[in-house]
């Protein structure tokens, strides 16, 4: 934080743009995050969930 403020007094700012982590994969290519929505819609399936949220779900997956 320190020498930020410092290199912004100097005019020396140097921006970097945020870049998101990469995502961890699975052994079969699926990224942890449509693994685990997959597994959600499933699981909510057969809890006999409601078939607008199950649609809702895998948009996300898209």
């Amino acid at each position: 934080m320190q020498q930020r403020a410092r290199s912004a007094v100097d005019g020396n700012v140097q921006q970097s743009p945020a870049e998101a982590p990469p995502r961890k994969k699975t052994p079969l290519g699926i990224d942890e995050e449509k693994a685990l929505i997959g597994m959600l819609i499933y699981l909510l399936y057969k809890q006999g969930a409601d078939l607008k949220l199950l649609l809702g779900l895998a948009y996300l997956l898209i």
